[in-house]
């Protein structure tokens, strides 16, 4: 009504006006009420008091008390001054300003008045209403007057409050100068404070979306907005990686750093608002971050690896279009990519090759790019065999390209890799083949992936592999199908391939259309980039003849016409940007470059050059003698305005240190000849080459710590000597030594010129350094001798050079003798200055940045020795020996990191060795806390974990109700038969195993006098195996397999998982097969070998004595290997057995799910359960599952120790028989006596949780840790990292180590087995240690980390046992009600699951959780999901209570039993608490 009375309509005004008192006149009754809505209010009367049509007669109806601030201003008017309008208010609310004020009482008095009247949520309320009213035409408010009076009358307030409360005051923008305004209001309050506007306010969920969106939107897009200004919050990128990229890159890397899209917490919020009611505004805004900054928004979303279905569909699109080069800059996207994501990208590629395998070029493009391409196809590794389809398509890619020969490269991955990738491989030349045929048959219009050649080096390669009857024969078929398909495919292949003519026609055609301008220069570099990499070889031939086009018609380009000229050079750049041209060809267009750069600069030559070095800009970088020689061209450096001049001299000049005009000067070095010494990536002095990546594999200089000083000042340039000075100053120092010393140096001082200093530094000198120690002094002496204080600078300086590029070169990591260089340097470097008491200032190399920085890189093998090395050389200094400050600096980091680092034992002993050198103890050095203050990205992971499940939908949730199938006793499982088994029938390879694991330390000087004794001890332990264990072995299994078989159907007939079934079968089979078997056979083993022993040694002509001590000593080594056989045989067989009894058991409630969608219960054998009268409840079997205290007691099987000597040790393996070394004793990991430090355990764990992580990562979703064999790669790391925390020194230490990895693990681990393998790994740590089980169980129970908001490792923690459900529930209530939206989500998503069935828990479990949610739901701030949610619940609760009824008349006491499940779970807890 208050707006028709504004309208222009006389007649609707009059109208609305008559109908204004009698609402106006109810105000006081309305305020009074419960649902009064003060913002409708406040609005109309500020509206009405602006436009004057407030009835007269109500003007004391409606007075400054019945409005607040915010209302004031509005009716008051932006003509009015805001300063009298705020006096006025807080006088009329009885508060002055801070000077009327002063005088009335004390000044606390005056805060609390002052902060009572201008609360944050009033002020905040305040400026929501004025922003929201505010438009881009009419925003007459002055946000600088505002905040001043403000601030005058509440200095105290808190602003940062005010704006975090906006999102609760009803703020709604409708145009960019609502969003100026708060932030010149803020920045307006806190001028000269330097705080950023908390723009983190926008990334939390508002309770308005569409607002939240608007908000963001005006401030995204506005110009008034300084990006400096915007506090990111969580940026996307960071300025650390600047020194890793390309300087062609630094420009746009500096626009998007300040960019207002770099931020993940944007696009986080983004994210949950396309579930919101906004979903299609956030949409469109994403969509315009999109267009605005693609690389910033894809790089965000691939960083957060958020799980919605829409956003994993934009972020594998958007990384597709880069692939494409539809968008700019592509280049750095995939940079960025690389340093941020490198584990992420080559699954990533990967995946976007098998949804699109004609992607497979683009990714080899951006690989070579990269320089990862030789990593990948020229370094096969094992754990790339999932990939092997996108592999071979890229070698077969590169091979067309001439990058390798797929000849030799296939043939050579077999080889490497073996039968690992024989089935990997057939698959993929089915794959082809089939696409082969479907395009011959005119299914598929497109052209076969493979050539005939290329199909033919497969099938050679793998027909002379073994491999199994069933390989061979699929191999025979496919090559049949290859016969039928071949001849089509050569003609094909070869078609219009002999015709030159037609070849040169066609290259010509490409040329005329370009420069027509039918195509432009980036299309027509798509064309050659599908004609190099077709299966026809006459497009092959066209390619090849259009790249030799330039080459061939360079001595014409006088004559070419301007347009024509550039259109020429802009291609032949944009060949060398997209890598396009072969390794043989590359090499001759750069150097027609560097001919036409040659020329002089007015010619058509050089603008051609110039024109297609214009084009590769992002590429130079990657060409460091390219870049070389073409600073050295004179005419070439004078052209300063050209962007590819600045970027080559920008390049030259940050790794090339400065000289000064004279002697340095760029003009001066291209007339002397000389290339530059560009240290830092190894490229020597005189033309030597160093790698295509100036960068290295890591993309970056690990070590910026050493830091060459410039070359001294000569009168003359540098330059080598001819070839008969360097052969006598050879000759000089080869026949160098002490006696001739005087000699010598006069022969050399006569020959050596100043500008011979460098060659003679590099090729004499610290060559010699580095590989000849122990001539160090005598060098050292030599250079003394010679009294030239600027060759002993420059050989300071190669010294450094050099050691820069060992510490920085990927080889050295790996090369002991690149190493042991590295600290002979070292030592020649302290030899040179410290010994010398000269200092090594910390500009040439900064000790403690360098140990940092091999912290950080992981190449503290690299950092520490040299190092040390230098140090020691302090022991012959007057000035630089403890307790020098410098020197105790230094100490002070290696004892820190001796400490910290969990360093290897050469590195420890490396430190130690120097501190004796030092005569100081490393414990007695205080240690630094400087490598500890080095930055993480560990927070982004965790926000990346946290929010990448929230988005994810909860499965639907279904309804629990009583099923039975009416199965007799026993009818859910098989008979169980006694096996026959028979010595032949053992399937362990005794003989291998006899051959690899057996010992002879009794009788090892007889054996190594006879071998033929060995092998006659192998021949004979065999027959004796093979004839006892059988019939122990068929005992054992049917003992343990007829106990496992009634003991499961008891236990798990309320259980209605089926993997629950299976796993506890599994376990209790195997643990007692193989406990029982080593049990009946060890005492007859032992008797029957040492009489068999003592009868072949008889035979040997030994003395009885000897053959009594011989044969006890073979028998107490290789009983335990015997009874192992046995155990694994048994273990084995009953694990196969117990499957058969009970696989109907799994099938009906498979079945009964998939069919019914309810789970399935045996009620047959639960209603004949009969328990005594005192029996405990908690122990009596229920409907709902076992609880995770029941599962524990079929996980303890795995405890079971099979040897005397694993008693006490704690460490099994994950189950019994799992985590055996190649059938070794199960006790070698947890006996004998060497023990491992905390240190040691940890550096070895690390190693292999890491290998687990992969293994379990690379295993599909669904797969489960019941579902492995006892020998598969993951059950084996398990077992390593159990018996590792069992040989510890410091087991409760270790225990906490492998605790706090694991948990991390477990949160990041994204398949089953992964939390499976984590969860159970977890709970061993706790049994091993009380200190370690008290810390973990409450960290778990009641940290306040997201990170738990994880449904999947919640339902296997409680499983185990390692969270109590009521304090799951419990926990997840109170954040539920302290309004934690993610907490919301977990448990919608959490119940959800556990109504689907299948859980150790049931819904019931979780009441606190579901009341809370009940309550959201009631208050009606609830999302469409929770209200779902809590529907199903009851829906759940009343089937159940339906489902009971039919029970009760068949049977009254079942129905009863089931009706009071949850008072019995109850009546239990309280029983286990008192």
């Amino acid at each position: 009504i208050s707006d028709l009375a504004q309208q222009p309509d006389p007649v609707i005004s009059q109208a609305a006006q008559t109908l204004l008192p009698p609402l106006l006149a109810r105000l006081s009754e309305e305020k009074q009420k419960p649902t009064f809505d003060e913002q409708l209010l406040s609005l109309t009367i500020a509206s009405l008091t602006k436009s004057g049509t407030l009835p007269s007669n109500h003007s004391s109806t409606v007075t400054f008390s019945d409005m607040g601030l915010a209302e004031q201003l509005l009716g008051a008017g932006s003509h009015t001054s805001a300063t009298d309008i705020i006096a006025e208010y807080a006088h009329q609310n009885g508060a002055g300003s801070s000077a009327d004020t002063s005088n009335k009482g004390t000044a606390g008095d005056s805060n609390g008045q002052q902060q009572g009247v201008f609360t944050p949520e009033n002020v905040a309320r305040a400026l929501a209403l004025l922003a929201s009213s505010a438009t881009d035409e009419n925003n007459e408010w002055s946000a600088e007057e505002i905040a001043a009076s403000l601030c005058k009358h509440c200095p105290s307030l808190s602003w940062e409050d005010v704006i975090y409360k906006l999102p609760y005051s009803n703020l709604s923008v409708k145009s960019e100068a609502g969003a100026v305004f708060i932030v010149d209001v803020f920045l307006a309050a806190t001028a000269g404070q330097n705080r950023p506007f908390p723009y983190s306010f926008m990334y939390e969920i508002w309770p308005d979306a569409a607002a939240q969106v608007a908000f963001l939107r005006y401030t995204l897009h506005s110009s008034s907005i300084a990006p400096h200004l915007l506090d990111k919050h969580m940026p996307t990128i960071l300025a650390d990686p600047v020194d890793l990229l390309y300087k062609a890159y630094h420009t746009e890397f500096a626009r998007i750093l300040t960019s207002p899209w770099n931020s993940l917490s944007l696009i986080l919020v983004l994210s949950h608002l396309l579930d919101s009611k906004a979903s299609d505004d956030a949409r469109s805004l994403l969509e315009a971050g999109i267009a605005q900054e693609p690389l910033l928004v894809t790089l965000a979303l691939a960083r957060l690896k958020i799980q919605h279905p829409r956003l994993q569909a934009l972020l594998q699109h958007n990384v597709a279009r880069f692939l494409k080069r539809d968008f700019g800059h592509n280049g750095l996207f995939f940079e960025l990519f690389r340093i941020y994501e490198k584990k992420m990208m080559m699954a990533f590629f990967c995946n976007i090759y098998r949804k699109d395998p004609a992607f497979s070029r683009y990714i080899l493009d951006v690989l070579v790019d990269l320089g990862m391409a030789n990593d990948l196809l020229l370094v096969p590794k094992r754990d790339d065999i999932v990939m092997l389809d996108f592999i071979v398509d890229l070698a077969v890619f590169a091979s067309r390209r001439g990058m390798l020969s797929f000849e030799t490269w296939f043939p050579g991955l077999l080889a490497e890799l073996g039968s690992d990738m024989l089935h990997a491989s057939l698959e993929i030349m089915h794959t082809k083949i089939q696409l082969e045929a479907s395009r011959q048959r005119g299914e598929d219009k497109g052209m076969a992936a493979y050539s005939s050649a290329e199909l033919t080096i497969m099938f050679k390669a793998l027909g002379v592999m073994g491999m199994s009857p069933n390989n061979a024969a699929n191999l025979k078929a496919l090559y049949a199908q290859f016969v039928e398909l071949v001849g089509e495919l050569e003609r094909t292949e070869n078609e219009c391939s002999s015709d030159e003519g037609q070849i040169e026609k066609e290259a010509e055609s490409l040329f005329l259309r370009l420069y027509r301008g039918e195509l432009s220069v980036d299309h027509m570099a798509d064309t050659l980039e599908d004609l190099r990499d077709s299966l026809r070889i006459y497009m092959r031939k066209t390619y090849h003849h259009v790249i030799q086009y330039p080459l061939e018609e360079f001595s014409f380009f006088d004559n070419y016409p301007d347009k024509e000229l550039t259109i020429t050079g802009q291609l032949v750049g944009v060949l060398i940007q997209r890598h396009m041209l072969s390794p043989v060809s590359e090499p001759t267009i750069l150097e027609m470059l560097v001919k036409a750069l040659q020329s002089p600069a007015s010619s058509k030559s050089f603008h051609f050059g110039m024109t297609a070095l214009q084009a590769c800009l992002y590429r130079i970088e990657q060409l460091p003698m390219f870049c070389t020689r073409l600073y050295q061209i004179p005419a070439f450096n004078q052209n300063n305005n050209a962007p590819a001049v600045k970027l080559i001299k920008s390049i030259i000049a940050s790794v090339m240190p400065a000289r000064n005009a004279k002697a340095g000067s760029g003009t001066d070095r291209a007339h002397s000849g000389m290339t530059p010494v560009l240290e830092d990536t190894g490229l020597e002095a005189f033309g030597q080459s160093r790698p295509a990546n100036p960068r290295g594999a890591s993309g970056m200089r690990v070590f910026q710590s050493v830091r060459p000083p410039p070359l001294p000042e000569l009168d003359e340039a540098f330059a080598e000597p001819a070839e008969e000075t360097k052969d006598k100053l050879q000759f000089a120092v080869n026949n160098l030594d002490r006696s001739s010393l005087e000699e010598k140096t006069n022969e050399v001082d006569k020959l050596l010129q100043p500008k011979h200093f460098i060659w003679f530094s590099q090729e004499i000198m610290v060559k010699r350094a580095s590989q000849e120690p122990n001539y160090h002094s005598l060098y050292l002496q030599f250079v003394e001798a010679l009294n030239r204080p600027d060759l002993l600078k420059c050989i300071l300086r190669e010294t450094l050079v050099s050691i820069s590029r060992l510490l920085n070169a990927e080889s050295t990591v790996n090369s002991s003798s690149d190493r042991n260089n590295l600290k002979n340097l070292g030592a020649w470097l302290g030899g040179m200055t410290l010994a010398r008491d000269q200092p090594i200032l910390r500009e040439s190399v900064s000790f403690k940045d360098l140990l940092c920085e091999g912290y950080n890189s992981n190449r503290l093998n690299l950092a520490i020795p040299f190092v040390c090395k230098v140090l020691e050389q302090t022991t012959r200094s007057t000035v630089f020996h403890p307790p020098s400050p410098w020197l105790m600096s230094i100490m002070g980091v290696l004892a820190e990191l001796y400490a910290t680092a969990n360093l290897k034992l050469i590195l420890t002993f490396e430190v130690e060795v120097l501190c004796k050198a030092l005569s100081l103890d490393v414990k007695d050095i205080p240690a630094t806390s400087i490598v500890g203050r080095q930055p993480t990205r560990g927070s982004v992971d965790a926000l990346a974990s946290e929010f990448g499940k929230a988005t994810i939908g909860g499965e639907a949730g279904m309804g629990s109700a009583l099923a039975s199938d009416g199965a007799a006793d026993g009818g859910l499982a098989g008979a169980v038969q006694m096996p026959a088994i028979t010595g032949a029938d053992i399937t362990v390879d005794i003989l291998s195993v006899l051959s690899q694991h057996a010992s002879f330390h009794a009788a090892e000087s007889l054996f190594s006098q006879q071998p033929m004794l060995k092998k006659m001890f192998y021949i004979l332990t065999e027959r004796i195996i093979r004839k006892i264990i059988p019939v122990h072995v068929a005992r054992s299994i049917y003992v343990a397999v007829s106990c496992t078989r009634d003991t499961i159907q008891k236990d798990f007939c309320g259980e209605p998982n089926e993997e629950h079934v299976h796993r506890a079968a599994q376990v209790m089979a195997r643990g007692l097969a193989g406990a029982l078997a080593v049990s009946l056979c060890r005492e007859q083993l032992k008797n029957k070998l040492f009489l068999t022993m003592c009868d072949f040694l008889n035979g040997q002509a030994l003395p009885e004595q000897s053959v009594n001590m011989i044969a006890v000593g073979l028998v107490a080594d290789n009983l335990d290997l015997a009874c192992a056989i046995a155990e694994k045989e048994a273990i084995e067989r009953a694990s196969l057995q117990i499957d058969t009894v009970l696989s109907e058991s799994y099938m009906s409630r498979k079945r009964t799910r998939e069919r019914t969608g309810q789970p399935f219960y045996d009620l047959a054998r639960y209603s004949r359960l009969v328990y005594p009268g005192d029996f405990p409840e908690l122990l009596k079997v229920r409907l709902n599952g076992l609880q995770a205290g029941h599962l524990r007691i079929y996980e303890d099987f795995t405890q079971i120790p099979h040897f005397f000597s694993q008693i006490g040790s704690g460490a099994q393996g994950l189950e019994a028989g799992v985590g055996r070394d190649d059938i070794g004793s199960a006790s070698a990991g947890a006996d004998g006596g060497v023990k491992f430090s905390t240190a040691q355990c940890f550096e070895r764990f690390a190693g292999i949780i890491e290998d687990l992580d992969k293994t379990v990562s690379a295993a599909a979703a669904e797969v489960t840790l019941s579902q492995l064999p006892s020998q598969h790669e993951a059950c084996l790391y398990a077992r390593d990292i159990l018996v590792l925390a069992v040989r510890s020194a410091s087991p409760d230490d270790t225990a906490m180590d492998f605790a706090q990895a694991l948990v991390n693990y477990l949160y990041r681990s994204e398949t089953r087995l992964g939390i499976d393998l984590y969860v159970l790994l977890l709970a061993r740590m706790c049994e091993m240690s009380g200190r370690v089980a008290k810390e973990v169980t409450s960290w778990l129970a009641f940290a306040d980390d997201e990170r738990k908001f994880n449904v999947a490792a919640t339902l296997a923690l409680i499983g185990e046992g390692l969270v109590s459900t009521d304090d799951e529930d419990g926990q997840v209530a109170r954040l539920i009600e302290a309004n934690r939206p993610g907490a919301v989500d977990f448990a919608v998503r959490l119940l959800r699951r556990v109504l689907a069935g299948g859980t150790a828990v049931s819904a019931q479990a979780f009441g606190k959780t579901a009341q809370g949610l009940a309550k959201l739901a009631q208050s009606g701030q609830a999302s469409a999901q929770v209200t779902k949610v809590v529907e199903d619940l009851k829906a759940a609760d009343d089937m159940q209570a339906g489902d009971a009824q039919p029970g009760q008349s068949a049977d009254g006491g079942l129905a009863r039993e089931a009706e009071d499940v949850p008072a019995m779970k109850e009546s239990a807890q309280e029983e286990v608490g008192s």
